[in-house]
């Protein structure tokens, strides 16, 4: 038993028990109690209340489960600020290149929602750091986002 077990294997003398036991037929054999927390509330009662819980309305159950996830992603968007032709005026030769009359600017998005849809969206500007300030000013947000429209609500944004 050693060999297969390892350190699980039952002692030689909780062995020995088993054998005597079993020599005096009994079936209900019982291990000597072990170090760790009790199995105190799983009861015939409570696994009874809990399997009526879940029979009566899974569906339901879940919904309410999962309206309580926030996840959160992070993605590179590219948006382009257009010029005025006032703006994009400038001195050039008659050879060189016409003037961009666009602007290309690269921002961080963060975005956070639920099963019910967008929570809150921050936006971080190409060369700024991405600290543990930063996220825990964006969670503050977004805990102050949950608490004004309550969960499992969504914000619509503008």
């Amino acid at each position: 038993m050693v060999v297969t077990l390892g350190e699980d294997a039952p002692s030689y003398d909780m062995v020995k028990k088993w054998a005597a036991e079993f020599k005096r037929g009994r079936e209900n054999l019982k291990d000597d109690p072990r170090p760790g927390r009790p199995i105190t509330v799983t009861t015939q009662e409570t696994i009874a209340k809990i399997h009526d819980i879940i029979v009566a309305d899974r569906r339901a159950d879940l919904n309410s489960f999962l309206r309580r996830f926030v996840t959160m992603d992070e993605t590179w968007v590219h948006h382009f600020q257009p010029e005025t032709k006032q703006q994009s005026k400038q001195w050039k030769h008659p050879g060189s290149p016409p003037p961009k009359k666009a602007k290309t600017v690269m921002v961080m998005a963060s975005i956070f929602w639920d099963a019910e849809g967008v929570l809150l969206v921050d936006y971080l500007d190409k060369g700024h750091t991405i600290t543990g300030a930063y996220y825990s000013d964006l969670l503050r947000q977004l805990r102050e986002k949950i608490r004004i429209v309550g969960p499992g609500d969504s914000v619509t944004l503008v």
